[in-house]
């Protein structure tokens, strides 16, 4: 967690502008297994400063991992994610993946970005220290057996869009900047409570 040497496999960028390290856009059956990922945001002793004072000036760039209409299939497995100016992991409009026992700390934007993402699970992994939170979820996830902690806005930050779909169980939140869970509502919510 706070070596920053990590073991096996390191892979950056070549270029500080390009979108992503991976792409698996329209694919189908892609595993990432067993890598560490790093972006170009400075090292994590100065992360907190950059979400601190420069958190409306810094632009989403780029992502450890970006899925966007498709990604069937697609495992991200025993991962270490961290470091990067956009999301570490991005799941846009993309359905039926997997996170597990991975690590995805220190990323700008949120650990995980599923917006619009269904049928999909997040599993015991640890999401932290992102700038905003450490999942932003969607629509039907499951999110089970997770340590979310220290993420600046929120642990998990629900959108409206097929929100009650989502399934958290069993995690951990610890000392986010914000609440273990932030509903963001663009209109009122409407309740019916009946008695039998």
């Amino acid at each position: 967690y706070t070596s920053s040497h990590p073991g096996g496999t390191v892979i950056s960028p070549l270029r500080p502008d390009q979108p992503s390290v991976f792409s698996a856009t329209g694919r189908r059956g892609t595993r990432f297994q067993g890598l560490t990922l790093r972006g170009t945001l400075p090292a994590q002793r100065d992360a907190e400063h950059v979400w601190e004072n420069e958190l409306n000036d810094v632009k989403e760039t780029m992502c450890g991992i970006h899925v966007e209409q498709g990604g069937d299939q697609c495992v991200i497995d025993d991962c270490r994610i961290e470091l990067f100016t956009g999301s570490g992991v991005k799941f846009q409009n993309a359905g039926v993946w997997t996170i597990r026992n991975s690590l995805i700390q220190f990323n700008r934007f949120h650990g995980v970005d599923a917006a619009g993402s269904c049928d999909c699970w997040v599993i015991d992994s640890m999401l932290t220290r992102n700038g905003e939170a450490g999942i932003l979820a969607q629509a039907s996830m499951s999110i089970a057996g997770n340590r979310i902690e220290w993420n600046y806005r929120a642990g998990i930050l629900l959108t409206p869009r097929y929100a009650q779909w989502i399934q958290i169980s069993g995690n951990t939140f610890c000392a986010n900047g914000g609440p273990a869970l932030e509903a963001v509502v663009q209109r009122p919510l409407e309740l019916e409570i009946s008695a039998w």
